[in-house]
């Protein structure tokens, strides 16, 4: 299940806008959607590894008891992370996917730090 959303979010961090990978990667396309922060928490990742909640800083172990304070109020989980083209995540970006989806919550992959270009997969 881990590799499937590493998989995921790796191939939402090497492309750009509606751009086909040479290694195979699904298309994307970012659209102007964004976070609607009174239903969803917004993670962020920095590229020292900082994890931010809500725009706090949170260590990455206290994510998922962070976030399951804030379910019964949320439908989705924004996430993000600084230098989103970057081929390697911080080891932090990829324990912050494990914690959100351990906990089943849904996702919306962003390519920005404002939350405000969602990616979509093409089919």
């Amino acid at each position: 299940m881990r590799s499937f959303f590493v998989s995921v979010a790796i191939a939402s961090i090497v492309m750009t806008s509606n751009i086909q990978a040479q290694d195979g990667n699904p298309e994307i396309e970012l659209v102007r959607q964004p976070c609607d922060p009174g239903t969803s928490a917004r993670v962020f990742v920095a590229a020292d590894g900082t994890v931010s909640l809500n725009r706090a800083v949170v260590a990455v172990e206290a994510l998922p008891a962070a976030l399951k304070k804030l379910q019964p109020t949320i439908n989705v989980v924004c996430y993000s992370r600084e230098n989103p083209e970057a081929f390697e995540p911080h080891p932090a970006a990829l324990e912050a996917l494990d914690a959100i989806t351990e906990l089943r919550l849904p996702v919306a992959l962003y390519w920005d730090a404002g939350f405000q270009q969602r990616v979509h997969f093409k089919q």
